[in-house]
């Protein structure tokens, strides 16, 4: 983040390790609400995370927010002199969430209970993730000092894509 000092690894792994976090705490809410559902009826599941999935999103999204604002300015303020307020970034539209709530029950209605839960946790970890990601982005934007960020990759192995992309830098 900005010129005179680079984001260290340990940064990074700071506020990845926080959404980490997150995600675990949302979908162990999740996990306990379709258990107090009390049906085995594809449908009225359904319909119960249709409605549930936007709310549920929206709380950890804006706590992922909230985290990576602060995360922001700890790590700006180590490189640059003066305050900043980080602003929140947008959370996914109810819309979307519900379009991949849908696409996520699909294996209920073919006796797989947990083919749902793991596609309903993929779509809470990467809104929570895009929604820190977006923050971090917004206020990048709106950084009087124009600070740049680069891509980080993560994992045992990552693939060629990502890599060219992370090559390239502080340039984003």
């Amino acid at each position: 983040l900005g010129r005179s000092r680079m984001t260290s690894r340990s940064d990074v792994n700071q506020l990845v390790s926080a959404n980490r976090q997150i995600t675990a705490l949302a979908n162990r809410e999740l996990a306990s609400f379709l258990a107090s559902l009390g049906t085995d009826d594809p449908y009225l599941i359904r319909d119960a995370l249709l409605r549930y999935m936007p709310d549920m999103v929206a709380r950890f999204g804006d706590l992922s927010a909230t985290v990576a604002a602060e995360w922001f300015e700890q790590v700006r303020a180590k490189s640059v002199p003066g305050g900043f307020n980080a602003r929140l970034g947008d959370g996914p539209p109810s819309a979307a969430v519900q379009e991949s709530t849908r696409w996520a029950v699909g294996p209920l209605f073919e006796d797989d209970p947990d083919g749902m839960l793991a596609r309903l946790s993929g779509s809470v970890q990467r809104y929570v993730a895009d929604t820190s990601r977006g923050t971090i982005a917004r206020n990048v934007s709106l950084d009087p000092r124009k600070p740049r960020f680069g891509r980080v990759p993560s994992g045992a192995k990552t693939c060629a894509w990502c890599s060219l992309l992370a090559s390239r830098g502080f340039v984003y």
